[in-house]
């Protein structure tokens, strides 16, 4: 039943961007997509890529804000890694899922390492949907003011959910929960106390400002240059796309291709473009370009994480410390769960 499930699940996977992006072909003029495609300045690839890659170094550092114990270039790596699995498994999250999994494995905290990657998920997505706010607001023609209101409201809901532990009696009433459910589930205990030491590692870290802050403002570096790189395709395609534009419909599609749906987020990423980009006036034809650039972009960076990886696992010996491996400086206590203090 499970193979069936997994199986069903892929097929879907598989199947959505292929109806998505054949219901877009099939309403657009091929011949103008076909000229569209060839005016492209194809100079925009690497330097995309280029950029993507900084972009990389910019998202290690803010994430080191929250793991200072890990090495930068293992960060770099390890977002490398994940960009693969992101790309290759449905939904943006995975990446996420990727990078906490591979790192707990080195790390004398998964709890922290989980937490970390939460909290640098959720100030990653505040940064880039405040600037898609900010984008809104002064974009003209005026943005619908259905999604200026959505991209404001989203940003304070991360904004809540980041600091929700800091709400008196959030925590304890987490700790009543895990104990309730570890009692009564004995099956979920493991799972549950997992859970509570990690809400305990994300209040930690959100109650330092400063750790905090200088996560926040490594996301700015790291967005300019995501910004960079959408803003040489456009220059490169002829597509018309403001600063402004750029900032708000980036912004709605991470959150879109957050969905797993798709594999590297083919369909919707072009739905969403068409749709947007159909507001500021753009032709299908030239949405499409910017879109199937963005998603070249992303798979030459996902080949980069391929490598990374594959060369990671070779360069491993079977018998070497997981944490030296992994470039992690190793604190002397254990895991705060093991010790019996989570």
């Amino acid at each position: 039943m499970s193979r069936r499930s997994a199986s069903l699940r892929w097929a879907v996977r598989l199947v959505v961007p292929a109806v998505l992006l054949g219901w877009l072909v099939s309403r657009t003029d091929t011949a103008a997509l076909g000229q569209a495609f060839a005016r492209v300045s194809w100079w925009a690839l690497p330097v995309g890529v280029g950029f993507l890659l900084v972009q990389t170094v910019f998202l290690a550092a803010k994430w080191r804000a929250l793991l200072p114990e890990v090495g930068l270039w293992a960060l770099v790596r390890l977002i490398l890694i994940g960009h693969f699995f992101g790309t290759v498994l449905p939904g943006q999250i995975s990446a996420e899922v990727a990078k906490a999994v591979i790192l707990s494995r080195s790390h004398a905290s998964p709890s922290a390492v989980t937490a970390s990657v939460a909290v640098d998920r959720l100030t990653g997505m505040f940064v880039q949907l405040g600037l898609g706010a900010v984008g809104a607001v002064l974009a003209t023609p005026a943005v619908p003011s259905v999604l200026r209101v959505s991209l404001v409201a989203a940003v304070l809901g991360i904004a809540v959910v980041t600091f929700l532990t800091r709400i008196p009696g959030v925590l304890s009433l987490a700790e009543r929960v895990a104990t309730a459910t570890a009692a009564r589930v004995a099956v979920l205990a493991r799972l549950s106390r997992f859970a509570l030491a990690t809400l305990r590692e994300v209040d930690r870290r959100v109650r330092h400002p400063a750790s905090l802050l200088a996560n926040v403002a490594w996301g700015l570096p790291s967005q300019a240059a995501g910004i960079a790189a959408i803003y040489a395709l456009c220059q490169a395609s002829g597509v018309p796309l403001s600063l402004p534009d750029q900032l708000w419909t980036t912004a709605i599609v991470s959150v879109l291709l957050m969905v797993p749906v798709s594999l590297a987020g083919f369909g919707v990423r072009e739905v969403s473009f068409v749709g947007m980009l159909a507001l500021r006036g753009i032709a299908r034809e030239q949405a499409l370009v910017l879109s199937l650039g963005l998603g070249g972009l992303q798979i030459a960076v996902a080949v980069v994480g391929a490598v990374v990886y594959l060369i990671e696992r070779r360069a491993t010996p079977a018998s070497a410390p997981a944490a030296a491996v992994a470039g992690v400086a190793v604190p002397p206590s254990s895991e705060p769960g093991r010790a019996g203090n989570e």
